[in-house]
């Protein structure tokens, strides 16, 4: 049993795009008080009643005609598309059903007659069937993966330039033109789903080959595109920043895969611990302004410092680096910087050992009071005992303030803090400088 639809006549249209909702004149004087009720729903009821909503969606009036026009003259007959009944929508194939279970040849259809040379104009793909040697150049045309209600809704658009039809078919809509390549058709669609976009899921609009931008556009967020899917790379090219798609839950590893430089991450959040452990380089960190002191409390040593390419005077007069690290690194180091080196190992590093008893006794500072001024405080002090390096045999003097704290001074130091009087007279007489 078969119901038969003659696409024959044109319906009015209006000049520009436009989306309009077509409802009840009943349901239009209760605006106001739907309008109360909505607030009230919860957000699935509140996508129920959007998609119930019947609409109208119009392309340019210049558009119908140009297609028109060049139909004149042109010889076409009436083609038959057929669509069975019980046939499945593509949101419910992607669930899972098989195509060829879909409809029987016994099953009610639904038959449409329409203008070849129309349905060829509107569509690549239409015009290859009916052009060529294929089955449905002499035959129905057989449409199994679309319903009754999205199959004549598409069928009346290319004889009129209106799709009306509930919202909820929107996607379906969408995956017809995109497979029959009706360009104008799916622009249409992607205008509505700007506003509607929101109620539907992304895997449902990626039945349609929409592109991440245009999915974008639709409303989705990283975080659902991610769900679904989407590559970190394919939302870059999207013109998402590297913050949101760290904040869609992206970690720095894909992030790095996808081109984001390390620039672009830092300003995104991301920490330099975070983007070395991520897999981006010291040499990118330097690049995108990390600095020495910054990638050593990232954990770098010096040597992978230098094998990115800082120089010896960045990581010591920036990174306070000592010149024995520096060394160990394998810098080659200057002779000036060699020398502050040997000078602070002598100072620092060097073993001390007790002076014997009868040198002690003939240094001019052995046993003198002091004053030492720590801050613009004055302590009295006293030089205890002398000891010297093992290597370099430079001394140092030990002394012990009031409350019984310690302290190692040089001879330059123990000059300066020296008390008038009897003490300093011993220090005049050797005016040489510090004992050897």
């Amino acid at each position: 049993m078969s119901r038969i639809v003659y696409l024959s006549d044109f319906s009015p249209y209006d000049d520009g795009w436009s989306l309009e909702e077509e409802d009840n004149e009943e349901e239009e004087g209760d605006e106001s008080e739907e309008s109360e009720q909505n607030e009230q729903l919860d957000e699935a009821r509140k996508k129920e009643v959007a998609l119930s909503k019947e609409r109208a969606y119009k392309i340019p009036k210049a558009t119908v005609v140009k297609k028109l026009s060049r139909c004149f003259s042109q010889h076409g007959h009436d083609v038959k598309i057929v669509v069975a009944s019980d046939a499945k929508s593509v949101r419910q194939q992607a669930d899972g059903e098989p195509v060829e279970k879909m409809s029987r040849l016994d099953s009610p259809q639904m038959e449409f007659h329409v203008w070849s040379v129309l349905l060829c104009e509107w569509s690549p793909v239409f015009q290859a069937m009916l052009r060529s040697t294929m089955r449905e150049a002499n035959g129905p045309i057989r449409i199994e993966d679309f319903s009754e209600a999205v199959v004549e809704a598409c069928l009346r658009f290319i004889h009129s330039g209106v799709l009306k039809l509930h919202a909820a078919l929107l996607v379906e809509v969408a995956v017809f033109a995109d497979k029959y390549e009706i360009g104008e058709l799916k622009q249409l669609v992607k205008k509505a789903l700007c506003r509607d976009g929101k109620h539907f899921g992304v895997r449902d609009l990626q039945l349609a080959n929409f592109s991440v931008r245009e999915l974008k556009e639709f409303g989705k967020t990283p975080a659902e595109l991610k769900d679904a899917g989407v590559s970190a790379m394919a939302l870059k090219d999207a013109g998402v920043s590297a913050r949101f798609l760290r904040n869609a839950g992206f970690a720095v590893e894909e992030l790095r895969s996808a081109g984001f430089s390390a620039c672009q991450m830092e300003d995104g959040g991301a920490s330099w611990g975070d983007l070395l452990m991520g897999g981006y380089t010291i040499k990118e960190l330097k690049y995108a302004g990390c600095t020495v002191s910054m990638l050593q409390q990232a954990g770098c040593s010096v040597e992978a410092l230098k094998a990115a390419g800082f120089s010896v005077k960045e990581l010591r007069v920036l990174g306070g680096i000592s010149v024995a690290a520096l060394a160990h690194a394998g810098f080659d180091l200057p002779a000036t910087m060699v020398a502050e080196m040997h000078h602070i190992e002598e100072e620092e590093d060097e073993e001390l050992e007790d002076v014997p008893l009868e040198e002690k006794i003939f240094d001019p500072f052995y046993h003198v009071r002091l004053k030492r001024n720590v801050r613009g405080v004055h302590f009295d002090a006293k030089v205890e005992d002398i000891e010297r390096g093992v290597v370099t045999k430079k001394r140092l003097y030990r002394i012990i303030y009031a409350d019984g704290d310690l302290e190692h001074l040089s001879a330059d130091e123990v000059r300066q803090c020296l008390l008038s009087g009897d003490d300093s007279a011993r220090v005049r007489a050797h005016r040489d400088g510090s004992p050897r």
